[in-house]
């Protein structure tokens, strides 16, 4: 390749931001701007919270696209003449007369080996499954979820990774393949092959309530959701009328002659029976309070033991 392929780069939070940056230090691709999520206002004082991909494109001083919709901009990118547009976690689905601008059209990194998992939870579903492995995804976008021709698969083991663990690896592991994987996709040496439909599963928005622990759940699976959902909506239980969220669990286990809900010391340690046995709680949030440990609501909530 004498010439570099010049290209477009579609991503917002920080999962995508190794992928661009490789793209961004390569050797045979240029990428001629970045189009990201709108600016978002956060926090109490409503400050303006900037993408974590426009961060990093305004530090390589590459202009950046915050459209409403795509179709907004479509006459930018017509005259920015992309040979190839490159996405990772944008959140849109994107027109078919979009995706048909450029010479290699849209190619998407989905965090998941298609066409299981399609959809945005896909890292949360695999952890909540139990899978051993999970992976990422290089496929050609058509105008459907997820649904179009595999490029190319890269697996990696879980390793009872939590969210936001798998999507440090996630990145990497994309990072690391993915100007290999363009390069021979452009030469015509990687060839998009269709997704079975048939082995297709889907992934829903995670509600707040998906954090809600049923005590006649086993302990694997409220684990596999404490590691799920540690970043949000993070897990919870009712009690007497209160939304207790569990912050952190640590690793040991207990067999005691207790009722699956039930809150319980032992040993100086803080336990919740489910229906098989029972998990420890390291750190522990009552609604309305402060995170605190597990001895200290053990002495000023003992009235929630049994």
């Amino acid at each position: 390749m004498t010439n570099k392929i010049k290209t477009i780069f579609i991503g917002t939070p920080r999962i995508a931001v190794p992928s661009f940056e490789k793209l961004v230090f390569s050797d045979y691709f240029e990428v001629l701007a970045v189009i990201t999520q709108k600016d978002k206002k956060v926090g109490r004082k409503q400050e303006i919270s900037l993408s974590e991909v426009k961060k990093r494109a305004l530090e390589h001083n590459i202009d950046v696209l915050q459209p409403e919709k795509i179709k907004d901009i479509k006459n930018d990118i017509l005259n920015l003449k992309p040979d190839i547009v490159v996405v990772m976690a944008y959140g849109q689905i994107i027109p078919k007369d979009i995706l048909d601008i450029p010479k290699y059209g849209f190619v998407n990194i989905h965090t998941s080996l298609l066409p299981e998992y399609r959809g945005a939870s896909c890292i949360q579903s695999a952890i909540l499954n139990q899978d051993e492995v999970t992976g990422v995804t290089f496929m050609q976008m058509d105008e459907g979820m997820d649904t179009g021709p595999i490029i190319a698969q890269k697996e990696l083991r879980i390793n009872n990774n939590d969210y936001e663990e798998l999507v440090i690896r996630l990145a990497d592991l994309s990072a690391q393949n993915i100007e290999e994987v363009l390069c021979l996709y452009v030469k015509g040496e990687l060839l998009p092959k269709k997704q079975n439909d048939n082995l297709a599963t889907y992934t829903t928005i995670i509600k707040k309530q998906a954090g809600k622990i049923d005590f006649n759940m086993n302990s694997e699976k409220v684990l596999a959701m404490y590691r799920a959902y540690k970043k949000w909506p993070g897990i919870y239980i009712e009690k007497a009328n209160k939304n207790i969220k569990l912050i952190e669990l640590g690793n040991e286990t207990d067999k005691g002659k207790k009722k699956a809900g039930d809150l319980y010391k032992k040993n100086e340690q803080l336990f919740l029976m489910l229906n098989d046995t029972a998990v420890e709680i390291k750190k522990i949030q009552v609604s309305g309070k402060k995170v605190i440990e597990a001895k200290n609501f053990i002495q000023g909530y003992s009235y929630l033991l049994s």
